[in-house]
């Protein structure tokens, strides 16, 4: 009895020890585990670098061969051009202009200078009419021009002249009748002038209003000029006889509105000059809007609505004289709200238009 109960006693210790053993096993297990994997996932960290390292290296790669690739294009293309640049200087022709890109908004002086490029076109079809350079107007010197311009625009030296006056000398009746129209319509210009200050005033008024400074100096100083300039004619005590306008035939016509009119030398400079004077009245008009930072408008201007400086009331109607006034001072504006020197130049102390635009603004010819 007591050998089973030590065989039982022995048998338990065994079981014991064998179950205590199996469960601290596993303990042990799990607690090396996260020794032994600590070096294997810095394996793995330090391989993901080296593999983004490589795949940003291939990127850098790649992207510096596309640089080189894309310069050595532009390079090309850049010989191509200079190359044809040189060809077309040995072949005496000038290089393309690059065009622009098109603003979508049509500007002013583009719009002047289409109008302007229609009328060459419609110049240049009418082979009939021989282009001729201008007179110099009244008080102003003669533009520059070579010999062969003088023989071909004037074509006419002062032996002729005094001929062609002597020849187209007006009947005695003509005479007299021109005289009395001639005085009439200066007296009607000339009682204008009320009506040209109060106007004057009103403007200048307005432009003080929108802090026009330059515009309003330049207003005030186109009034005074233009009444100097009426002081010094007189309807009253001008000496009719004494004045070739008055038995100088017409010899010359132009054409404007569909319509020739006819005139003589004297009413062709006369509206010479008043395409000079708008000119040069434009020229000072669009400076005072351009320091004055005021909008491109030269319709609104005070001597583009009055027109008359230089006008006296003879030779010409006054609503001619008006027209061709402001054909220049358009021109005129243009240049000086822009800054530029497109239709006209300064010579012998005056604003004068180029001799090609004048020419296309008033185009004239002799007819007899």
């Amino acid at each position: 009895m007591n050998a089973i109960i030590f065989k039982r006693s022995v048998l338990a210790a065994i079981i014991g020890s064998s179950m205590a053993f199996g469960l601290s096993a596993p303990s042990t297990a799990d607690a090396r585990q996260p020794r032994d994997t600590q070096p294997q996932q810095s394996q793995e960290r330090q391989d993901r670098q080296d593999k983004k390292e490589a795949e940003a290296k291939t990127a850098r790669e790649a992207a510096r061969q596309q640089q080189e690739v894309a310069r050595a294009q532009r390079d090309r293309a850049q010989a191509q051009v200079q190359s044809r640049d040189a060809n077309r200087r040995q072949a005496g022709q000038s290089p393309p202009r690059q065009l622009e890109p098109r603003e979508q908004r049509v500007q002013p002086q583009q719009r002047l200078e289409q109008r302007d490029d229609r009328a060459r076109a419609v110049a240049a079809q009418q082979a009939n009419r021989n282009e001729r350079m201008m007179e110099p107007p009244m008080g102003q010197a003669r533009p520059e021009s070579n010999l062969q311009q003088r023989r071909d625009d004037y074509g006419r030296d002062s032996v002729n002249n005094v001929q062609r006056r002597e020849r187209d000398r007006l009947p005695e009746p003509q005479r007299q009748k021109l005289i009395s129209q001639q005085r009439q319509q200066a007296e009607q210009f000339s009682r204008q002038d009320d009506s040209r200050r109060a106007t004057a005033e009103r403007y200048g008024r307005e432009l003080q209003r929108q802090n026009r400074n330059s515009q309003y100096r330049y207003q005030q100083e186109y009034y005074d000029r233009m009444r100097r300039h009426n002081s010094r004619h007189d309807w009253r005590t001008y000496n009719y006889y004494n004045d070739p306008y008055f038995y100088t035939a017409p010899s010359y016509r132009y054409y404007r509105g569909g319509s020739y009119y006819s005139i003589n030398m004297y009413g062709v400079n006369l509206l010479q000059q008043a395409i000079n004077f708008g000119y040069s009245e434009g020229l000072r008009a669009g400076r005072a809007d351009r320091m004055d930072r005021w909008r491109y408008d030269y319709r609104s201007s005070y001597a583009y609505r009055d027109a008359n400086y230089g006008y006296y009331g003879f030779y010409v109607n006054q609503s001619e004289y008006n027209y061709y006034f402001r054909q220049g001072f358009e021109r005129g504006y243009a240049d000086g709200y822009y800054g530029r020197r497109q239709y006209g130049r300064y010579y012998n102390g005056a604003d004068v238009l180029l001799a090609p635009v004048m020419s296309l603004i008033f185009n004239f010819q002799l007819y007899r």
